[in-house]
């Protein structure tokens, strides 16, 4: 159970919810954790009844569970109903509702709904653009990158390059950014190969190999899996 009750009988906020999931991420089974979030999630609603963003972003934590999990019907329904809260109290500009349409639109991607899940992305891209309070770059970039996978799935490569070119001036100068810039290089590599554009293949990818092994090391899977994605884009 979530509740961890003090003195006064308070339920853990939204924040240490997630911190606690993290933790238990490390000691529990996929079934476990399934359970937990459950009874989290349930327990926050009873202790916070009017909290609907809360609650939403206990959901969005749900549902990114289960479609990592290959769970895509419960993963939209979780999506579903934390879009459902926000649209309830006309909280439809928020970057909490971007977020919650850009977790949507990922799912109906992994199951191959891409019209969809373009749709998704570009009502969330442009909330990132227009919202009042300016959306982190890395969320932003992170909406473009997987917009642009949808293009690349769907073989409409120029537009999947276009996408990644706004994701990698976004985070291109940031600190700390190793992983995503590397992400987002490999991604404009695969785009290229879809143009035919061996040179751009050749130079995004390396980029994104060295990042990758500066970052985590020659031993890490993230950069063994760089270099087979090299050679195997690069052989073709």
């Amino acid at each position: 159970m979530i509740a961890d009750e003090s003195a006064e009988g308070a339920t853990m906020n939204v924040w240490e919810v997630f911190a606690e999931f993290d933790r238990n991420c490390a000691i529990m089974n996929d079934q476990e954790l399934e359970v937990w979030l459950n009874e989290a999630l349930s327990a926050f609603q009873q202790e916070h009844p009017e909290d609907f963003v809360g609650q939403s972003a206990i959901l969005n934590e749900l549902g990114g569970f289960y479609r990592s999990r290959g769970n895509y019907e419960r993963g939209e329904q979780a999506f579903m109903l934390a879009k459902g809260l926000h649209e309830s109290i006309d909280d439809t500009t928020s970057l909490d509702y971007a977020t919650t349409l850009n977790n949507l639109a990922g799912l109906y991607r992994l199951t191959g709904e891409f019209e969809k899940a373009l749709k998704m992305f570009d009502d969330s891209q442009k909330l990132y653009e227009t919202s009042e309070k300016p959306a982190p770059p890395e969320l932003y970039a992170s909406c473009l990158n997987n917009k642009g996978l949808v293009y690349q799935d769907m073989k409409r490569y120029e537009e999947a390059k276009g996408s990644f070119e706004k994701a990698l001036a976004l985070i291109n100068d940031l600190p700390n950014n190793g992983y995503v810039l590397a992400t987002t290089l490999s991604n404009l590599a695969f785009a290229h190969h879809g143009l035919g554009e061996r040179e751009k293949v050749t130079e995004y990818m390396d980029k994104a190999v060295d990042i990758f092994r500066q970052e985590m090391g020659e031993d890490s899977p993230l950069y063994q899996s760089s270099l087979k994605a090299r050679e195997r884009l690069l052989s073709d």
